[in-house]
């Protein structure tokens, strides 16, 4: 905590924002690779990927949220990451979701993206949210529309 007022500090006196990032689908090696949150992956073998299908999912992210954002208090950007979400889809959770769903894994990939930044939306209403835009480059815009997951990024 102490870090983080310092840099917060050194931004603020050198007319610099600082824009946390919290991963919340892809790069979550950091969490998934301790054997509490395995049970969260994608597919068991890789510890990148969230399983946006797992009851603990979205309660772990929103955590993470909250635990960063709480202490960035002056911050007026968030960024989600959402980038690299190798082998979403892959899980069996997921195969079952897209047999389903018309095997639509972009929007898979946009309604796990609503969920945050609804979360984000609700709770911290005067944040700005930023996300890469990687996996959002492969998906067709009408789908994009379709889901509103464009709202709030």
């Amino acid at each position: 905590e102490e870090d983080i007022e310092k840099i917060q500090h050194l931004a603020e006196i050198n007319n610099l924002e600082v824009v946390p990032l919290v991963q919340t689908f892809g790069h979550m090696e950091f969490v998934l690779k301790h054997e509490k949150f395995m049970h969260l992956r994608e597919v068991e073998k890789y510890p990148n990927c969230l399983n946006p299908h797992a009851a603990g999912t979205l309660p772990l992210v929103k955590a993470l949220l909250s635990q960063v954002i709480d202490k960035h208090k002056n911050s007026v950007w968030l960024h989600i990451g959402a980038d690299e979400v190798y082998h979403l889809g892959e899980g069996q959770d997921s195969k079952n979701w897209m047999n389903s769903n018309k095997g639509n894994l972009g929007i898979m990939y946009l309604n796990h993206i609503k969920e945050v930044v609804g979360f984000v939306k609700s709770k911290y209403p005067t944040l700005q949210t930023l996300m890469w835009d990687d996996m959002l480059r492969k998906l067709d815009v009408a789908a994009i529309k379709g889901t509103r997951a464009q709202d709030g990024v």
